[in-house]
């Protein structure tokens, strides 16, 4: 069985018109297969290839510039690899990036990182509907494929029904629900978790200070439909990122501590998107809610430690 989000096969990369490249401020990892082939090129690329890749914290990669940025990001945006060689030529994480990809018990998911600015926008701006909608595909017995949309709800319930740990366990789906049942986050020791997280970039620092001089204001968010709605796709897109972090594939089982922390941790990382978004924004919109959803991805969503630590303690805070 498959689940992904009903977008995902229009995903198409923004390349030069992208405004925040990921060719830049990223580790660029090459997987073997990919490092054999860069090794055998020949010629002036084939030197510059040779020269470009470095062995650092026991992966191989390619060597950044000062600003990070990759050296065959060419001025133009674009790709030097796919302009010399091919798209096909690309190794694994840069062919894969945005997309992500994990497995609970029989159940394979996938999607993408908000660090993307396609899917940031397509998030908060371009989608309408207050709920995200994502498809499963199964095999029926006589080989044909099924499909069917659902939403996160449903999703959950095929997790439940793999593991009966799971029926104890009560989730708001929706983000103004939870506010108006569970309450908001005020809790130091979550904030410090995540300032205490190699910062991407000192901007990042910067934001994250701006925070601790704004408040949360939920009668403002329900005054307006299209806020509200663009944080309830915010926050049901991080509970089925953060779902993946649930699985101990060692034990082959669903980690129920923090799998119970879900809602919470979707809860306390959207009101820190929408905080930063009003901490930071300006009068010329130079700083937009996709803005803080992107930033935020780039530097939580990728730690993936970090996101299993704080879903093992962010359900047990107290909130108010």
């Amino acid at each position: 069985m498959f689940i992904k989000p009903e977008f995902f096969e229009e995903f198409k990369c923004k390349a030069s018109e992208c405004r925040n490249t990921c060719c830049k401020g990223w580790e660029i990892d090459i997987d073997p297969i990919s490092l054999n082939r860069y090794l055998n090129y020949e010629g002036k690329f084939g030197k510059k290839m040779k020269d470009s890749i470095t062995f650092q914290d026991e992966e191989f990669c390619f060597k950044t510039d000062e600003s990070g940025r990759c050296p065959f990001l060419r001025k133009d945006g674009l790709c030097e690899i796919i302009i010399e060689k091919g798209e096909d030529e690309l190794s694994d994480i840069c062919a894969l990036h945005p997309r992500f990809f994990y497995d609970i018990k029989d159940i394979s998911y996938s999607g993408f990182g908000m660090a993307c600015e396609v899917i940031s926008d397509k998030i908060v701006n371009e989608l309408k509907n207050n709920d995200l909608i994502f498809i499963v595909e199964d095999t029926k017995d006589d080989g044909d494929l099924c499909q069917k949309n659902v939403t996160l709800k449903e999703v959950h319930e095929y997790n439940r029904k793999m593991d009966e740990a799971l029926n104890d366990t009560e989730f708001c789906f929706s983000f103004l629900d939870f506010l108006l049942t569970k309450g908001i986050f005020k809790e130091e020791s979550i904030y410090a978790i995540i300032s205490s997280i190699e910062p991407i970039d000192e901007q990042w620092v910067e934001e994250l200070k701006a925070v601790k001089g704004v408040s949360f204001d939920l009668i403002s968010i329900k005054e307006n439909p299209s806020l509200c709605a663009a944080l309830n796709r915010i926050y049901q897109y991080i509970f089925f990122r953060s779902m993946g972090s649930c699985y101990d594939e060692e034990m082959d089982q669903i980690d129920i501590q923090r799998y119970s922390g879900l809602d919470h941790f979707a809860a306390y990382n959207t009101e820190l998107i929408y905080l930063l978004f009003k901490a930071n924004k300006d009068n010329e919109g130079k700083y937009s809610l996709s803005d803080a959803a992107r930033r935020w991805s780039a530097q939580i969503e990728y730690a993936s430690e970090t996101v299993q630590d704080l879903l093992k303690n962010v359900y047990m805070v107290k909130k108010i």
